[in-house]
């Protein structure tokens, strides 16, 4: 056998160079898909009341420290009157859009994630016993608008597959004033601004 075929057994078998695997492949299928499921539950600005914000999301997560997907909240405020009307409401509404996070040290048991929410939704208010549209309402009861809502959530790894979390994030919406059929104004435009707070509860592949 020519001698350029064969290997020194003198010679040490090369190693590869450091941080790269012999088996990448494996350790790639080994990482898997994560993503997970969170709800949550809070105490949002609604006017000159505080009102209930649930909802949640859902996350596919490209790297540990890195979450990408969807979420949507909705938000209902305690019952209302006015002066010289018989006919209770609340105001109410609901808004959705794309979330993204970013979680530091997320396999420490303690540690904090980032949310951001960038979405659209609506605010209206609606009878206060059935939940539905009163039929009274005009145009001005009803407000499109554009949300941001930036955070910080203390969280705990309570499980390999369960967070939970206590949260703070402030809500900015564009415009979110409605007015009464009668043409009072029961919701100011920036009347949904504000801090909001709650918990938050995750389950996934994380």
């Amino acid at each position: 056998m020519p001698a350029f075929l064969t290997r020194n057994p003198d010679k040490p078998a090369r190693t590869p160079k450091a941080g790269r695997s012999v088996n990448a492949p494996d350790a790639v299928r080994k990482r898997g898909f994560r993503f997970y499921l969170a709800s949550g539950v809070g105490v949002s600005p609604l006017g000159a009341e505080n009102a209930v914000k649930v909802g949640g999301r859902v996350m596919w997560q490209s790297k540990p420290t890195l979450a990408l997907g969807v979420g949507g909240y909705g938000i209902i405020g305690s019952t209302q009157s006015l002066p010289g009307e018989a006919q209770s409401f609340r105001i109410a509404g609901g808004y959705g859009g794309f979330q993204f996070e970013y979680t530091s040290r997320p396999d420490s048991p303690i540690h904090f994630a980032f949310p951001l929410l960038i979405a659209a939704g609506e605010v209206t208010y609606v009878d206060s016993i059935t939940g539905s549209a009163l039929p009274s309402i005009t145009e001005d009861g009803t407000q499109v608008m554009m949300v941001i809502e930036p955070g910080a959530t203390l969280e705990m790894n309570a499980f390999s597959f369960m967070r939970i979390g206590l949260d703070i994030s402030y809500r900015y919406t564009t415009n979110s004033e409605i007015k009464h059929f009668n043409g009072e104004t029961i919701l100011g435009s920036n009347e949904m601004n504000g801090i909001t707070a709650g918990i938050t509860i995750k389950v996934g592949r994380f």
